[in-house]
């Protein structure tokens, strides 16, 4: 797996950079299907898993992971 880190995304693309290769991935043949959507019960307030793939067919596959949770500073699950 290759992580990049939010200080290398900034020192090696910058807005003007990303553009063009944004641009081609949207019009390109990309699958990706509906988002998965988990609901991270039993507490009494909103938690949830999204997970996003995308991938080309006969090439490369992504997946964006990301968790919501609105009350985090909370704490966790107290009532």
């Amino acid at each position: 797996m290759k992580y990049i880190d939010f200080d290398t995304v900034h020192r090696l693309a910058g807005v003007r950079t990303l553009i063009e290769p944004l641009r081609r991935a949207f019009v390109s043949n990309a699958a990706g299907p509906t988002r998965a959507h988990y609901d991270l019960g039993p507490c009494n307030r909103s938690r949830t898993l999204l997970l996003m793939p995308s991938w080309r067919p006969g090439g490369s596959i992504g997946v964006k992971i990301a968790t919501v949770f609105p009350d985090n500073a909370l704490g966790d699950c107290r009532p």
